[in-house]
């Protein structure tokens, strides 16, 4: 089950009102900006122990797990036509965790086949408003900037002038909060950029 990617706390912070846990409009808009991250990014970023994929190898030496950040990989096997399981020994890989890509070793290659890899592996961060949250704090901003136009505009109508938004020590202005890719319910460029740090990079 995915979380919010902000805080109802936080978010009540950033529009400098008195934090109100019922707030419907609220909740709506963080799920809503929630969802508009994870579907840009490709991530869910929710903490998942034990997950178990099936991968499809190319005949390649990497091989690109879908969720970041990686955390571990617990094991490898390569499954055959017949649904049997062989273990991939732990030392003829390596894990790339920033990248979440794992390399064969010692000029080996991940064998071709469709989902013919099963791979077991931890991923993503703790949430905002769970023990020990570590999601980075700009995806956190990016989520609250997006919240914060999905919530004015529900609440005064779509089409009004939003002056300035601010990530760390960036800023930008843009003109209406309409519908469009850069308006209420889209991206901004700078959002985009710092979002495209947490997408999955290409294998070549």
């Amino acid at each position: 089950m995915t979380g919010l990617l902000a805080s109802m706390q936080d978010f009540a912070a950033s529009r400098a009102v008195e934090f109100d846990p019922t707030d419907l409009s609220a909740i709506v808009a963080l799920e809503g900006a929630s969802g508009l991250v994870r579907a840009y990014t490709g991530q869910s970023f929710d903490l998942v122990e034990d997950d178990e994929v099936r991968l499809s190898g190319t005949g390649k030496d990497a091989l690109l797990l879908p969720e970041l950040p990686v955390l571990a990989v617990s094991e490898i096997a390569t499954v055959a036509d017949d649904d049997t399981e062989t273990e991939v020994e732990a030392d003829t890989y390596r894990l790339d965790t920033e990248t979440g890509i794992i390399w064969r070793l010692a000029s080996g290659t991940w064998p071709e086949g469709r989902g013919n890899l099963a791979v077991t592996y931890d991923h993503g961060y703790v949430l905002p408003g769970e023990t020990g949250s570590n999601l980075p704090a700009e995806i956190q901003l990016v989520t609250m900037q997006v919240a914060g136009r999905l919530y004015q505009s529900a609440g005064s109508g779509a089409g009004r002038t939003v002056r300035a938004e601010t990530i760390g020590s960036y800023s930008v202005t843009y003109a209406e909060a309409g519908m469009s890719e850069d308006g209420a319910s889209g991206l901004l460029p700078l959002e985009r950029a710092v979002l495209d740090r947490y997408r999955l990079v290409s294998v070549a």
